[in-house]
């Protein structure tokens, strides 16, 4: 059994981290591996992750997506059993582009300080 159980496909997301959460069982396991890619229909894939165990309901990878450009990705987790059949599952993850800060305003301190405060959207 291969399951991406988090994020939902079809999830989107503005946070700077995502954690994959999922399952991958079998008497046969040899190997699991997490990869991602981008657009609807990725061409090429980016491994993140992997592991010859059987893992349950478990965060598979806390990834990093404070560089990844707005847009949609395709998270992929595949598993190989000792017969050499090979499982998937997939979800579809929208990253949302932040926009600039908003409510900026500056408070001079003295003659060579200023405050700046602004909210992060």
């Amino acid at each position: 059994m291969v399951r991406i159980t988090s994020p939902f496909s079809g999830e989107s997301t503005a946070e700077n981290h995502v954690f994959i959460k999922g399952s991958v069982s079998g008497a046969s396991l040899v190997n699991w591996r997490l990869d991602y890619g981008a657009g609807q229909k990725p061409a090429v894939w980016t491994q993140i992750a992997s592991g010859n165990q059987a893992v349950t309901n478990a965060v598979l990878k806390d990834l990093d997506i404070t560089t990844f450009p707005g847009g949609i990705y395709v998270i992929r987790l595949m598993a190989q059993n000792r017969n050499g059949q090979s499982f998937q599952a997939f979800s579809v993850l929208i990253v949302l582009i932040k926009g600039p800060p908003s409510n900026l305003s500056a408070a001079a301190i003295s003659e060579s300080k200023i405050t700046l405060k602004w909210t992060d959207n």
